[in-house]
């Protein structure tokens, strides 16, 4: 990232009268319309700028403050860079103005200052290149042609021709960012090959205060797309045909696969040696009481938000809902027996928010893991804490929930008898896939890292079973209203109602 100048400050196309007209209007707008932004469901009340870089090949890397509606506020990062006033497309900030990670130039030059451990100069920091020792080799040799917009989700990404992938982050967290950190350690460390090979970084530093990851550089993984979106194609057609159950077999054998490969990642995780943020450690109670205590809370700010939503549900998921609130107390009855349990086991790193669209699939029909973040809700401190394998576990078994009736969904509307036949075909794929990748990952996992027991194991699968099944109707209640029958048919297993007496989630 050379060329930077000592003395930074504002470029005359983004002085204090241009700066002041964004943070007016414009601005927030061009936020609240990314799919990136996640404060919608706060409201976004406001943004400035809070620092900006020296100039790199004509953009300028800066760092927002957005104030939210409840009167909290985030920092984000947006790279800016001028354009032909007449450009007007999803990525334009104003007129004149653009989303600098749609420049090839600058993007190119931001992956060779990671490889250079370069620094360019901020107004009150510095933003450095990090380069792990995978970098040369995931880089190669010759020009890197940049594609962006092919995907955004929490992050944006740009993809370098078939060797390299950024991922650059636009709501900023203080500290470590868990994806780095683990995609390091697989990398150089464990040296394990199911994950996309961690190239470098680059970070925000501001003196006497924790760094900020703003982008993690990976290797591209040949792919034919997630777990995920794979499963829904194939579940869809599998509805349709003359025998689903023979028609989902190779969805099932997937799963097979996924659970042995699910296992070999959590040994890679607790393979750190003493004193290392990756080996692992003895369950105690301390952990028991904490995994039960963030149940409880989850249950607590859950139900609050069903019944502030009520009446926004349809009638039928309504009726799903007030059963819920009516079994509330049933809820937590399980976590008194879980926290009775002498503690068993180990804790490790774990992915932290391991489902379908968390891993690619292969042409082979194999996968690889990605986005190490863990649930972007809880605290740093939480996401990069030890915590038991049954947290990605749980994950998995609701992730299967969700493909078999998202694609239920995907069908549409459906005569009452094909809707029934469907929601068998649904339930079948569901527990046959969870029954093979719980087979597969027991079978190939070190028997100490569970709980020891079946007893133990079911108890301790329920209490974070109950966690993330809570979490995910809160995210749907806030994000997704449509979706909000899945995980409520899971609440309602919970409570001691089938998953759907009338066979699912209400068409």
């Amino acid at each position: 990232m050379a060329g930077a100048g000592p003395l930074i400050d504002w470029p005359q196309w983004l002085d204090q009268t241009t700066r002041e007209t964004l943070e007016a209007g414009p601005l927030p707008h061009f936020l609240g319309e990314q799919r990136w932004f996640a404060g919608r469901a706060r409201g976004l009340a406001g943004a400035r700028f809070v620092d900006v870089s020296a100039p790199l090949a004509g953009s300028v890397l800066t760092i927002l403050d957005v104030l939210h509606g409840d009167g909290t506020s985030e920092p984000y990062f947006l790279p800016i860079r001028p354009c032909d006033p007449s450009t007007a497309d999803r990525w334009t900030i104003a007129p004149g103005l653009r989303d600098a990670l749609t420049d090839a130039e600058t993007t190119t030059r931001l992956v060779a200052g990671i490889g250079d451990a370069a620094e360019l100069p901020t107004r009150h920091g510095v933003v450095r290149g990090v380069p792990t020792s995978a970098f040369d080799e995931a880089r190669g040799v010759g020009p890197l042609e940049p594609r962006y917009g092919w995907i955004e989700q929490s992050h944006s990404a740009v993809r370098f021709d078939d060797r390299l992938f950024l991922k650059v982050f636009r709501k900023l967290t203080i500290g470590p960012a868990p994806d780095f950190e683990v995609g390091r350690f697989l990398t150089e460390q464990a040296q394990f090959d199911r994950v996309p090979q961690t190239a470098g970084a680059l970070v925000y530093e501001r003196p006497d205060q924790d760094i900020i990851t703003l982008g993690v550089l990976q290797s591209w993984v040949p792919c034919v797309g997630t777990g995920w979106d794979r499963a829904q194609a194939a579940l869809v057609d599998a509805y349709r045909a003359a025998d689903p159950l023979l028609a989902f077999a190779p969805e099932v054998a997937a799963a097979a696969t996924l659970g042995r490969r699910a296992a070999e990642l959590h040994r890679a995780l607790a393979s750190g040696g003493p004193g290392s943020d990756f080996s692992a450690e003895a369950i105690t109670l301390a952990d028991v009481r904490e995994a039960a205590e963030e149940a409880r809370s989850q249950v607590q700010t859950t139900l609050e938000a069903l019944k502030r939503k009520l009446f926004d549900l349809p009638e039928t998921v309504a009726a799903d809902a007030h059963v819920v609130l009516d079994r509330a107390p049933l809820l937590e009855a399980g976590l008194v027996d879980f926290e009775k349990l002498k503690p068993s086991g180990k804790k490790i790193r774990v992915h932290g928010d391991l489902h379908l669209g968390q891993v690619l699939r292969t042409v082979d029909d194999d996968f690889f893991f990605i986005d190490f973040e863990g649930e972007p809700i809880k605290a740093l401190e939480r996401r990069r804490a030890r915590q038991s394998v049954m947290k990605d576990l749980v994950g998995m078994m609701r992730s299967f929930d969700y493909a078999a009736f998202g694609a239920f969904f995907a069908l549409g509307p459906l005569k009452a008898d094909e809707s029934r036949r469907h929601l068998v075909s649904a339930r079948a794929f569901r527990d046959r896939a969870w029954d093979a990748f719980w087979s597969s990952y027991r079978g190939s996992i070190d028997a100490d890292l569970l709980p020891n027991g079946d007893d133990a194991i079911a108890l301790a699968f329920r209490a974070h079973a109950l966690d993330k099944t809570l979490y995910e109707l809160l995210y749907e209640l806030n994000h997704r209203p449509d979706w909000v029958r899945i995980p409520l048919q899971g609440v309602l297993a919970l409570v001691g109602r089938p998953a759907g007496t009338d066979g699912g989630p209400s068409p």
